[in-house]
């Protein structure tokens, strides 16, 4: 909050987003210190980073900001497709969709920051985003104005 009355107050945006970078690193470094453990710590730890990415980034952005927000929302969509197999859960696809999709709109801008990371990550979900729309259509029942299930 205060950084938002900070910035609306005249601070200098750059300034601003450089005090609170500290703060997305920690949190993207405890993320990636949960690879390999359990799946849903994983997610929950990547997406707090994601949250705390976006805000930091909303306030006062960055190409560094956007690659801490691509990674992150890579990392929950990854985690959520992985996990279809064994939910089968309409929730993980969609979930899947909206991380890949924040992504590809943060990746472009981090390449400015860092192009090799934001080259591979882009590359994974050119790779693998075409699994999700199929089973979004499997998993993902949608409702008519009529009440029907298609």
């Amino acid at each position: 909050a205060w950084a938002r009355r900070s910035v609306a107050a005249g601070a200098d945006k750059a300034a601003v987003g450089q005090g609170l970078l500290p703060i997305v690193g920690i949190a993207v470094k405890a993320a990636q210190d949960t690879v390999g453990k359990d799946a849903a710590a994983m997610r929950q730890s990547w997406m707090n980073a994601y949250q705390l990415s976006s805000v930091v980034d909303s306030i006062a952005p960055s190409p560094q900001l956007k690659l801490y927000v691509g990674l992150a929302s890579f990392q929950v969509g990854l985690n959520a497709l992985q996990n279809l197999n064994k939910s089968r859960s309409c929730a993980d696809a969609q979930l899947a969709d909206d991380m890949w999709s924040a992504s590809q709109i943060a990746l472009p801008q981090a390449a400015a920051f860092d192009r090799s990371t934001a080259g591979q990550l882009m590359g994974a979900i050119q790779q693998y985003y075409p699994n999700i729309a199929p089973a979004k259509k499997a998993l993902c029942k949608t409702t008519t104005r009529s009440g029907t299930k298609h």
